[in-house]
């Protein structure tokens, strides 16, 4: 090839970039690029209760539970802040079997979780390693160590390429537990 049209390609004249097209292209090239970038879909927010659906999983949170230690004696575990056990049931929705990854609480500061991968003195604990089948579905407790405040448990389906995960994302509200121990005698029972 010719190095002075080499030269032109690579390094046009200033008087070749004052041609209104030269100076569109690179911008043009630009837009077509940015075409090609595939879009992720937004994550959906689900109220505790919903069935949130992230892929072929399907999740539920039924109950949330916050205590301030697990076991007892010589099993007793006591967590950095408090222990929030989430009840949940999932499902998998898809014709093959699939793993449930890891799940994560997200504070809404931006503080993130993860599930803690010791059950010990969980009774129904969902364990670390879960399969389900095609249809199948399991229920048990996911724990959590965590302050005690308001969360969104970020969920997805088994994706090989994390990039590529579908979400769902859970709101966990604080609910204060009632203790009845606490509570005057109503006036039926005096």
């Amino acid at each position: 090839m010719n190095p002075e049209v080499v030269r032109f390609v690579l390094f046009p004249s200033l008087a070749a970039l004052r041609r209104p097209g030269i100076l569109a292209l690179p911008f043009l090239l630009l837009l077509a690029a940015s075409a090609c970038v595939k879009q992720k879909a937004p994550v959906e927010v689900y109220a505790m209760g919903e069935r949130a659906e992230a892929g072929s999983l399907v999740y539920n949170v039924l109950e949330a539970a916050w205590k301030t230690q697990l076991g007892e004696g010589p099993h007793l575990r006591v967590p950095g802040n408090r222990f929030l056990l989430l009840r949940l049931s999932i499902t998998n929705g898809g014709p093959t079997e699939a793993s449930v990854p890891a799940m994560t609480l997200v504070s809404s500061s931006g503080t993130e979780y993860p599930e803690l991968t010791e059950g010990e003195s969980v009774e129904d604990w969902l364990g670390v390693l879960r399969r389900l089948k095609a249809t199948e579905t399991i229920f048990g407790w996911a724990l959590f160590d965590a302050p005690r405040g308001d969360y969104e448990l970020r969920v997805s389906d088994d994706a090989l390429d994390p990039s590529e995960a579908r979400l769902a994302l859970i709101q966990i509200p604080l609910r204060l537990e009632q203790r009845s121990d606490y509570l005057p005698e109503s006036r039926a029972n005096r």
